[in-house]
């Protein structure tokens, strides 16, 4: 028995609850938990040919093509010259064409290595095929793999889900704000709700967050990607991202670029505080630079804005040596 999320599988694989309907009885267990290892992660890890042989031929039938390439990938890693009769019978038995003409070729290329027994226990309904190999061989260049398996669209689909509040089960308040959300993901994806999500429908947010950085949260939950930060969000997150339990290292390179692209006279003692607060010094230092730089703009406002006595000391005293 599998038990699977209605919002990931109509996210990631539409076709699957088609699929399972008429095609679940030409699988094995193993092959099916295979195929929802790449609906869930994006990846897969497979070293059984029978296995990845039916992964790979109802990948087709899903129009999963990232999940058709890693197939095709890794059987050309696995396959050797002990394996390749086997091989043989089963992408013939399932009809995975693209799989056997690699094999074929294998075959014909590597025929000396091969075994004087796997040789004459050679199926009869393979012998033409290999005939017709063996003529094409020479010529033929397969040995890179024919798909493009860097093409994830993982992200693209978490998003998706994101966006477009499908299948939601619980509504998470921030402030006034609510947010339609998926309990599966928030609770498999950020320790914080693992914790403090139960049984309820609805649950409020405690940690002091604005919507719009709430929501570059989320993005990060569903995709492990931030996208679109701006100036105020990456302060929000730098602030309160480690509340959540989730590594700040995965954005804090993120956060400190959006910050410090976009401090100006604006915000420079705003951006200022906040670091020094967070300790995070090359933000600190550039709107320290900043404060230096438009002291004229900013002087009577200094001493209500800055409390820490030693850096206003330290940026009156830069002010004079740069007029010297």
């Amino acid at each position: 028995t599998f038990n699977i999320h209605k919002c990931i599988a109509d996210t990631r694989c539409p076709n699957l609850l088609l699929f399972l309907k008429n095609e679940i009885s030409s699988l094995t267990s193993e092959a099916f938990s295979k195929i929802l290892e790449y609906i869930y992660t994006d990846s897969i890890t497979i070293d059984n040919i029978e296995t990845l042989v039916l992964c790979h031929v109802s990948a087709e039938k899903l129009k999963l093509p990232r999940l058709k390439a890693l197939c095709n990938y890794r059987f050309r890693q696995i396959l050797d010259i002990n394996t390749v009769l086997y091989a043989l019978e089963v992408c013939f038995e399932f009809r995975a064409s693209d799989l056997l003409e690699y094999a074929l070729w294998y075959w014909a290329a590597n025929e000396s290595k091969i075994s004087v027994r796997q040789q004459t226990i050679l199926p009869s309904f393979l012998s033409d095929l290999m005939i017709d190999m063996k003529k094409r061989s020479k010529q033929m260049l397969i040995a890179q793999p024919k798909y493009d398996i860097s093409s994830s669209t993982f992200m693209q689909d978490m998003l998706c889900l994101l966006h477009s509040q499908h299948s939601c089960d619980i509504d998470v308040f921030v402030g006034k704000d609510v947010f339609p959300l998926h309990k599966c993901v928030l609770v498999s994806r950020c320790p914080y709700f693992e914790a403090n999500l139960k049984e309820e429908k609805i649950f409020e947010l405690t940690i002091n967050i604005t919507k719009s950085a709430f929501f570059r949260v989320l993005e990060f939950i569903y995709s492990g990607k931030v996208t679109n930060l701006t100036q105020a969000d990456a302060m929000w997150l730098l602030k309160s991202f480690t509340k959540f339990s989730l590594p700040l290292c995965e954005v804090e390179d993120q956060c400190r670029n959006a910050v410090m692209t976009q401090i100006g006279v604006h915000n420079c003692i705003t951006v200022f505080n906040t670091s020094l607060e967070l300790g995070f010094p090359k933000i600190t230092e550039r709107a320290f630079r900043t404060i230096v730089d438009n002291y004229h703009l900013l002087e009577s406002k200094l001493p209500l804005l800055i409390k820490d006595e030693l850096w206003l000391k330290r940026i009156t005293v830069e002010v004079l040596d740069n007029m010297f």
